[in-house]
């Protein structure tokens, strides 16, 4: 308000006018006070007078006034008049309730510290409200009294609110405190400052806000010092230690600017200690910095999950577990024109900026940022494009610059990155697609440290006028060899720039099309046959005897072994250079001594072992690796690395306890035979990572062909990973498994093509099963065998989808392919559809018993259709609410729904145990020994059709849970459990038996223990839905037994 005029003498007239207006109980409000000026009039630097405290300020040219109220201090009460500074309000909250009596302009000057009873709600949600707080004594503090529940100042919708000034009127400082420093589970402290929706907020310099505690165990909070909705501009002031889940010092769905100020010290968040932009939210910051936060999860300056535009400032010194400096989550998008990020850091990963989504880098830098493992710059899990800005010395495990992951993006056009330091790839470490061209500046160093390590090819996206050279790291030289890892739109584009690229390893070079030459000769031994001996040289005339010493010689190069009589191996042959071992062209077997440990016969650490000759067209058993039928606990190998297997190698007659094959690298197999082995539990080939199958057979085995499995069930010391079986020839038959016989699918993808073949032999099933719901086989090219190929999975539904791939693959393809559940078949689109009559009943209030259960002449309960249905199959449909007086047991397959509208099964007041039940079963409304599903795939949770109420309080002889599953349970969207109250165990669900939630929502249930979901035993996979708002010692999901798969949906705010 700095500037405004006022006229001269007119104080005398407004004090009378003021009293005036107080004795004679006018409001005072906006405009009941006008002058006119016509005389001469002065500027004043002053907007009220700091000693007399006017009650009233006009504005130029006579607008309307502002009221002033003064808060704290000497003599502050709430009874006091509060627009006198000699009679001050004693609270804020006061201040604010007397200022909503009317829109209009109000300043509240604080005169001293307040303890603040109750939410100041400034504003009535219509007119428009414009308060500013400030203050003339130095260090007040509005501040939480004692554990008032809440926020401490809440802006309506068409209010604003100003803290401080923008000029040097005022040189105190004025601190909004929370008076929360510590942690307290189950009181609800609101933020210290929320904006609502068409709101506002403007700090200044000398403005702090301070100490709130919102964490909590069981639920998520958002915003500490600010929850804003509408918009916030931040030119200056401090918000520090306030703690929340998201945004401890932000949280922003709305607008946020940040011109000034400092964001420092806040903590604890899961996401966004310093600020966390919501979807929907619009973070803009010019200025200010973000800096000295600490996350106990993600992110210590910036969380983002809306459009955060960076202009300038610094994100700097702030620390997490992981991603110290920025989070971008998948939504996200984030355009870096200026500013700095720097000097992050995290305990594991992405020190400076870790992006699932959208990062456009056009200017500013990011530099010092640190962490152990990938990403001391950035890691890229979306899509990231660098046009220009510095990105220099950072410091990562891997990718000191950039890593980049499996399935991202990165393009380089501009910028320089440099100096930056990593074990494995100082600039960048890419698992994905990197994509290069223009001044992309990438200084490899004097010792080539700031290289560029890569699993995949990089592509040249356009002409690179960069003058200086890129040193590349291969993740394997030797399967590169003959590869394309240098590639473009055309062959001219690549021959054009290719002399910008060098392979570190003198070993290895480009030739002129990108493809990796190798400069090394391999080394060839022979082993066995006449005058064979250990203290031979190995070559043809004067062969090794034994492939064990054979292996010592030449394990660590690129050697080939030729053998020429059998082989007996005493003990694991680890291999860590580039192996082949071949026959001579003749029969040879390799064996484990009697005396052999425990242990496989082959451990493939580093390089690769390829067994059998690429140029061998012959089938027959020319190198067989026998296990002899030894039952041992592993069986032929272990491999980390690269595995090929050509025509002409046979392995058989192993017997493994635990594990017989196990593939955490790539394995590719072109022909060969893998047969009469035994490894019953976890398959023939336990596929962890990358299986390619062109050819050869996996036939007449005891144990499941192949199991696709996540590396997490077997071991917890390696990266996660989704592991993945392409199969484009080749054959799988005659293996013996109860289900999954060709392959047992649990975890990542199957990819078919090509003459990919499994035949069927007499009785013996030739499956490939999918033990999730969310399973699929896709489809990725024309499949030319003539075989079925049939799918399995334990639990099928209309609408199941069962392939995936391009809609005309699967169109051209979906025929061939048969499912173990003879009442479904696949259609055209790849899904399962039951091709079996269903009986359906028609459920109504007004229906009767007597009646046949039709459209127009429904059964009245539930229960008669149960009996109908009995243990065969049925649909019911609900025309009307019902009302259940007591448990219903299902034996059969039974699925319940609505007609369309919302219908609701309720329990009873009358509820009665049936005395023919056990109790655990008689308390339920449902108790399930079959398979009852609720709803169906149709169905959406933001308009549910179908309800299943305990009826609360008045729900009658209310123990247990709505539903009790031993059989199977499949939940979907649009179906609502809730208000069920259990003085027992489990008021929503317990489950026994398998529980399949594909959507629906599970809410609002209380007990005095597991109130969501306790599972006893079986599986309980969670693809959707939520389970939210219960009450209980377990209150969401209580596991005491059997297994909990979450493949997507939420557990949130549950009490317990």
């Amino acid at each position: 308000m700095k500037g405004f005029r006022k006229r001269k003498g007119l104080a005398l007239l407004l004090a009378v006018s003021l009293v005036l207006q107080l004795v004679g109980g006018m409001p005072i409000g906006i405009g009941n006070i006008i002058a006119k000026a016509e005389d001469a009039h002065e500027e004043t630097d002053s907007p009220i007078d700091a000693v007399t405290g006017s009650a009233i300020t006009y504005f130029l040219g006579g607008a309307s006034p502002a009221i002033t109220y003064y808060i704290g201090g000497a003599g502050a009460s709430d009874s006091n008049i509060g627009t006198d500074s000699a009679a001050p309000f004693a609270t804020l909250a006061r201040a604010v309730e007397e200022l909503n009596k009317a829109p209009g302009d109000y300043d509240i000057m604080v005169l001293g510290d307040t303890a603040e009873p109750r939410v100041s709600l400034i504003g009535d949600g219509v007119n428009e409200f414009n308060v500013n707080i400030k203050t003339v004594t130095g260090s007040a503090i509005v501040k939480r009294n004692g554990d008032v529940p809440g926020d401490l100042i809440t802006v309506s919708n068409h209010a604003n609110l100003t803290l401080g000034e923008s000029d040097d009127s005022y040189s105190s400082v004025l601190t909004i405190d929370g008076g929360r420093t510590h942690f307290a589970e189950g009181v609800n402290y609101g933020t210290i400052i929320k904006v609502n929706k068409g709101g506002s907020l403007v700090t200044h310099d000398r403005v702090v806000i301070q100490n709130i505690y919102r964490w909590s165990y069981s639920y998520n909070k958002y915003g500490g010092a600010v929850y804003n909705a509408g918009i916030f501009d931040m030119y200056g002031g401090t918000i520090r230690l306030c703690y929340a889940s998201y945004g401890s010092g932000v949280y922003n769905s709305g607008t946020f600017r940040l011109y000034g100020g400092i964001i420092t010290d806040n903590g604890y968040a899961y996401i966004g200690s310093g600020v966390y932009n919501a979807a929907g939210g619009l973070f803009e910051m010019y200025g200010g910095s973000i800096t000295d936060n600490d996350a106990g999860s993600y992110a210590g300056g910036v969380g983002n999950e809306g459009v955060f535009r960076l202009f300038g400032g610094s994100i700097d010194n702030n620390y997490a577990n992981s991603n110290g400096g920025v989070h971008n989550s998948y939504d996200g998008i984030i355009y870096m024109t200026g500013g700095a990020i720097s000097n992050n850091r995290s305990d594991y990963s992405n020190a400076g900026i870790y992006t699932s989504g959208t990062f456009y880098m056009s200017g500013g830098s990011v530099s010092g940022n640190t962490c152990t493992d990938r990403g001391g710059a950035f890691t890229n899990y979306g899509f990231l494009e660098i046009t220009g800005g510095t990105i220099e010395n950072n410091v990562a495990g891997r990718g000191g610059a950039i890593y980049i992951g499996e399935d991202s993006t990165t393009l380089i056009s501009g910028g320089l990155i440099q100096n930056n330091t990593a074990t494995y790839g100082g600039a960048i470490f890419s698992e994905g697609i990197l994509k290069l061209s223009g001044n992309a500046q990438i200084p490899a160093g004097a010792d080539d440290e700031n290289n560029l390590h890569l699993f995949n090819p990089l592509t040249i996206e356009g002409d690179i006028s960069y003058t200086g050279s890129y040193a590349l790291v291969l993740e394997n030289y030797s399967k590169a060899v003959g590869s394309q890892w240098i590639n473009g739109s055309s062959a001219k584009l690549v021959a054009d720039n290719i002399s910008k690229f060098y392979l570190i390893n003198n070993n290895y070079s480009f030739d002129n099309k990108g493809y990796v030459v190798s400069h090394v000769q391999p080394k060839i031994y022979y082993v066995g046959g006449e005058d064979a001996s250990d203290t031979n040289d190995g070559s043809q005339d004067n062969p090794f005897a034994t492939l064990d010493y054979a292996l010592k010689i030449g394990n660590d190069a690129i050697s080939t072994f030729i053998l020429q009589s059998d082989q007996t191996l005493t003990r694991t042959i680890t291999i860590k250079g580039d192996i082949t071992i071949k026959s001579d062209g003749s029969s040879q077997k390799v064996s484990k001594s009697a005396g052999f440990p425990d242990d496989y016969m082959f451990r493939v650490e580093s390089g690769s072992l390829t067994l059998g000759d690429m140029n061998n067209e012959d089938s027959s058993d020319l190198l067989i690796f026998d296990g002899l039928n030894v039952k041992k606990n592993y069986g032929l190998l272990f491999n980390e690395s690269i595995v090929n297997i050509y025509n002409g190698v046979t392995i058989r007659n192993f017997d493994a306890g635990y594990y017989f094959f196990i593939n955490i690298g790539a394995l590719n197999m072109y022909g060969g035979s893998v047969e009469y082995n035994t490894a019953e539990e976890y398959g023939i080939i336990l596929n962890i990572i990358d299986f390619n199958m062109f050819g050869g057979s996996i036939r007449y085995n005891n144990g499941k062909g192949v199991y696709n499995s996540d590396i997490f069930e077997f071991f917890d010391d390696y990266p996660d990973t989704a592991p993945t079986f392409r199969m484009s020839g080749g054959s799988i038959y005659g293996n013996i498994a109860d289900k999954g016989a060709a392959v047992y699918h649990k975890e990542g993808s199957i990819v078919l093509s090509g003459g990919a073949a499994f035949s069927k032999e007499g009785d013996l099933h030739n499956d490939i099963f999918m033990e999730y719901s969310t399973s699929r086989v896709t489809i990725g090219g024309e499949l030319n065998s003539s075989d079925q190929i049939v799918l399995g999975k334990k639990y099928y539904y209309d609408g199941l989808q069962m392939l995936d791939g391009e809609d005309s693959l699967i169109r051209n393809n979906y025929h061939k392919f048969t499912l173990t559940n003879p009442s479904f078949v696949i259609d055209e689109q790849g899904t399962a559809r039951n091709n079996k009559a269903t009986t359906v009943y028609y459920i109504s209030a007004s229906g009767n018993d007597s009646s046949k259960g039709g459209i127009n002449d429904p059964f009245e309960t539930i229960q008669k259709a149960i009996e109908e249905i009995g243990t065969g199959m049925g649909t019911i449909i609900l025309q009307s609410d019902i009302t259940l007086n007591k448990s219903v047991v299902v034996t059969g397959r039974v699925n319940i729904q609505s007609d369309g509208e919302a219908r609701n099964i309720s329990r009873g007041e009358t509820f009665i145990l049936d005395e023919d039940l056990p109790r655990d079963m008689a308390t339920c409304m449902f108790f399930v020994s079959g398979e009852l599903s609720l709803g169906n795939m149709d169905g959406n949770d933001l308009n549910p059709r179908l309800y299943l109420n305990g009826n609360g309080e008045a729900g009658g002889a209310s123990i247990f849970a709505i539903i009790n599953n031993a059989g199977i349970l499949e939940l979907y969207p649009g179906v609502v459990l809730h208000n069920n109250i259990s003085d027992r165990i489990s008021a929503g669900v317990i489950s026994s038996g398998d529980f399949y939630m594909y959507g629906g929502s599970i809410r609002d249930n209380v007990s005095e223990d597991e109130s969501g979901v306790r599972v006893w035993s079986g599986t309980f996979i969670m693809d959707g839905g939520s389970i939210s708002n219960n009450t209980g010692s377990n209150a969401g999901v209580a596991l005491y037994g059997g297994s909990f798969i979450m493949n997507g949906g939420s557990i949130t705010e549950n009490i317990g």
